[in-house]
């Protein structure tokens, strides 16, 4: 295996996944590629994070069988190491688990029963700039973003009175499904106080008082787009 300090080197890819069947098949095709180099395989979510930054990988092939989820890898390599590619295997591909893959920084998101043979082509399309997903879902994840991006931004920007980053949607999220500071810590792969940090830096944002309030929020986001609906 090359260096990473090699200026020739081909591109370095960092595996996420804890079947060693798929794993050893992965290796297969992989290594047939000389432009590809695989330089580790991780069986959990926080050893490929490290991985993936040690060598700087060009692209992340992430199971979403892994006991951490996918999801939540995802965004943390995006956040981490944003030049590099993820491509997410699904077990069951989904148009909601798509579109959530997609918003996290995901530039691939296949069935895990694809002809693995095709996975190096695949790799080296997304390195390019290519997107892939399944043409089954593809209709799904347009009309997602055609039906619901011209909304989102008005809302945050205006009616909310301060624009979130994008680790700080992800939290409020969290956060609206009840997850508590210590268990969107681990999901995010974060320490507690980054969590209330960027709690507090919400509240702020949104001009609520305490957690209790985010309620509201909602009630804004909903109003809001209704509003925007109605105007359009």
């Amino acid at each position: 295996m090359k260096t990473v300090a090699d200026p020739e080197r081909p591109e370095l890819i960092v595996v996420a996944s804890p079947d060693a069947k798929l794993v050893r098949k992965l290796t297969k095709v992989l290594v047939s590629k000389p432009e590809l180099d695989l330089a580790a395989v991780e069986t959990d979510a926080a050893a490929a994070v490290i991985a993936a930054v040690r060598h700087r990988a060009a692209v992340c092939i992430v199971d979403d069988s892994l006991d951490s989820g996918s999801l939540a890898l995802t965004a943390e390599l995006a956040a981490r190491l944003p030049s590099a590619r993820v491509i997410v295997l699904a077990v069951d591909p989904s148009p909601g688990a798509l579109r959530a893959h997609v918003r996290a920084g995901a530039a691939g998101y296949l069935p895990r029963t694809m002809n693995l043979e095709r996975l190096p082509h695949v790799a080296l399309a997304v390195l390019g700039g290519s997107a892939a997903f399944p043409r089954g879902l593809m209709s799904a994840l347009v009309a997602d973003f055609r039906d619901s991006a011209p909304r989102r931004r008005p809302v945050a920007e205006t009616d909310l009175g301060g624009v979130l980053t994008g680790r700080e949607w992800e939290i409020f999220d969290l956060l609206r499904q009840g997850l508590a500071t210590r268990e969107i810590a681990a999901r995010l792969y974060i320490s507690a106080v980054t969590v209330r940090t960027h709690v507090a830096s919400i509240l702020r944002k949104l001009e609520l008082p305490d957690r209790a309030a985010l309620g509201l929020a909602e009630q804004r986001l909903a109003g809001s787009d209704r509003s925007l609906a109605r105007a359009s």
